[in-house]
């Protein structure tokens, strides 16, 4: 009885320590050219790009995923000082997202045992901000998750956009 107790508290450390190291939230990484450059500029214009970021494919959750996170960056900007324009701004706020499949094939004693692969769909966000004059790139980042059934959720975009632009410095114009 006692052997049984001890693989049942061993699986279960075991499932335990796998949800743990699963990430709830996307993952962020960001990219700065000329981040301080940013803080030059004053006004800003966003685009939403219907080409996805290169190796994601369109899918109809990609225009969802730009459709929240756009008010989501203008709010995020708009704290940092910088103003919402139209026409000739100074920066250009190009937001693209795509979806990619992955497929997660089992390992060890699960592939043995039989286990189908593991399907996945992985969503991203990209940000990339241009100054308008030169076009040069000052900045990018993305987020991306795995998504399931239950598609994206509002807090994730609003993490994500958090996330992506935390390394913007606030507008010193």
């Amino acid at each position: 009885m006692s052997s049984s107790i001890a693989r049942v508290a061993s699986v279960l450390f075991l499932v335990s320590v796998a949800v743990v190291g699963c990430s709830p939230k996307p993952q962020v990484r960001t990219q700065s050219t000329n981040a301080a450059g940013i803080a030059a500029h004053r006004t800003y214009l966003i685009e939403l790009s219907e080409t996805p970021p290169p190796g994601y494919a369109p899918a109809k959750r990609s225009k969802d995923v730009l459709e929240m996170a756009r008010p989501k960056v203008d709010a995020e900007l708009t704290r940092k000082g910088y103003v919402a324009g139209t026409g000739e701004t100074d920066l250009v706020v190009r937001l693209s997202a795509g979806v990619r499949t992955v497929i997660d094939e089992p390992s060890g004693r699960v592939a043995v045992e039989g286990a189908p692969a593991d399907v996945d769909e992985v969503s991203t966000l990209a940000v990339a901000i241009v100054d308008r004059k030169s076009g040069e790139n000052l900045f990018s980042g993305a987020a991306k998750k795995e998504v399931h059934r239950k598609g994206i959720k509002d807090s994730d975009v609003a993490y994500a956009v958090t996330q992506i632009l935390e390394p913007v410095p606030a507008a010193s114009r």
